[in-house]
């Protein structure tokens, strides 16, 4: 099962506080999103303008499992986190 969003940036893959720390989702305090990953993790664009690489806006498995937005689309389906396939997933399909 999907359980937080998380952003992959090289090895380190870095989310959110539960609840989302600075940012606040207005419908569920337990929930974030990506942005909410960005703003309490200001070292994902240090390193992205630093080290001049690409992140990847994916999601964390239950299992500890990073999945980019297009593995996680066809994950959510099949675990009936959502309705219908998808195949670029965002956190407002969750939640």
């Amino acid at each position: 099962m999907i359980v937080a969003a998380a952003i992959k940036l090289g090895d380190v893959i870095y989310t959110a506080p539960n609840g989302g720390g600075v940012c606040k989702h207005p419908k569920d305090f337990t929930k974030t999103r990506h942005c909410c990953v960005y703003n309490n993790n200001h070292e994902i664009h240090q390193r992205v303008v630093k080290e001049k690489i690409r992140d990847t806006q994916g999601f964390i498995t239950d299992l500890g499992e990073f999945l980019d937005r297009n593995q996680a689309g066809d994950y959510a389906f099949k675990h009936g986190q959502i309705k219908e396939p998808n195949d670029f997933l965002f956190s407002e399909d969750l939640w």
